[in-house]
């Protein structure tokens, strides 16, 4: 399944809505967190904030502080895993379109 992921988004040109790439990034990262590929998951990851937050997703946003709290946490790293928790939802506090982050 994690090459059909792959592949997708590889082939993926301008003509993809921009939500349908923030869905196929954040469910890469998720499956990369779960099968403990943590490095892989936190590049792909902020791959998926950027396209989440351009997307508006704040919902995504939230899932994807907690996967990448997750992935460094997996590291040790206690208290940049609590930074990784609010990190996507706290940039700039605002999305496109004049929603709050928060």
């Amino acid at each position: 399944m994690r090459a059909w992921f792959e592949v997708g988004l590889a082939c993926a040109d301008q003509e993809v809505p921009l939500a349908v790439r923030a869905k196929g990034l954040f469910g890469l990262t998720l499956m990369l967190s779960l099968l403990a590929e943590n490095s892989h998951a936190e590049a792909i990851g902020q791959q998926a904030i950027a396209c989440c937050r351009e997307a508006g997703q704040v919902d995504r946003l939230a899932l994807l502080g907690v996967v990448l709290a997750q992935t460094t946490l997996a590291r040790g790293d206690v208290k940049c895993a609590r930074r990784e928790r609010l990190a996507p939802t706290a940039h700039s506090g605002a999305l496109p379109g004049g929603r709050s982050s928060l």
